[in-house]
């Protein structure tokens, strides 16, 4: 167990979970922001509730759990979930649900780039975002069992290369698709100014001749039925 530990601002929510035998085994602060729409995004209140999930508590895995109410029929809730990787834990997935009379809605996260700390230790960090939560800043300790129940020695988030490697990636992938669809635009713009162009010339020159255009629609095809009768 480390020799110092943290306390966090007074000003920041704290959560305390205990185990089934009353033990602290989670100590969480958080000040976090979740997106509800694209124009509105709410505070996560310091009335949220600590829900009790099966397994919260394990030595290897960790559940975190908040739920509040919004506008007496809105729920939500957010789940944060830690595993242990030999002497270290991370976070392994954020999901959040949106509750209501109408149905819910859900949302999930899942990266090998999310951050990690030492066992005992607590895990600190600021502005970090996953999908529609914010985390302005927060000082998570699970497995708070075998930190003497209280706050370790704070860690600064660390993100992995895999991370960043996928996030350029991803914006790669945005880029293409965007000149793909654009090129994919262009061309059928020239392809129709190309065969208006062309049906005019020859609806010019065959109402100038007599003829009927039968209504074709396709320069190709309206060329090969004009050479055709001309034959």
């Amino acid at each position: 167990m480390p020799a110092v530990g943290v306390t966090p601002s007074p000003d920041i929510p704290t959560w305390t979970v205990k185990d089934d035998k009353d033990n602290i085994c989670m100590l969480m602060t958080l000040d976090a922001t979740l997106t509800i729409s694209d124009e509105e995004s709410i505070p996560v209140p310091q009335s949220a509730k600590a829900e009790p999930v099966s397994g919260m508590c394990g030595s290897n895995a960790a559940y975190f759990t908040l739920i509040w109410p919004e506008f007496g029929y809105y729920h939500h809730k957010i789940n944060i979930l830690f595993k242990v990787h030999g002497s270290s834990y991370k976070i392994e997935e954020v999901n959040g649900t949106e509750i209501s009379a109408f149905g819910s809605s859900s949302w999930s996260s899942i990266s090998t780039s999310f951050p990690s700390a030492s066992i005992g230790n607590s895990m600190t960090c600021h502005d970090f975002e996953v999908r529609l939560l914010t985390l302005n800043y927060y000082q998570f300790q699970p497995f708070a069992q075998q930190s003497g129940e209280e706050f370790g020695k704070g860690e600064e988030c660390t993100f992995g290369v895999d991370g960043l490697l996928i996030i350029a990636a991803a914006g790669v992938v945005v880029f293409l698709t965007v000149v793909v669809m654009v090129t994919v635009v262009v061309v059928m713009l020239v392809r129709k100014k190309k065969n208006t162009k062309c049906l005019r010339k020859y609806f010019l020159e065959d109402w100038m001749m007599g003829f009927d255009h039968n209504g074709s629609v396709s320069c190709t095809v309206y060329w090969y039925k004009r050479k055709k009768r001309k034959t």
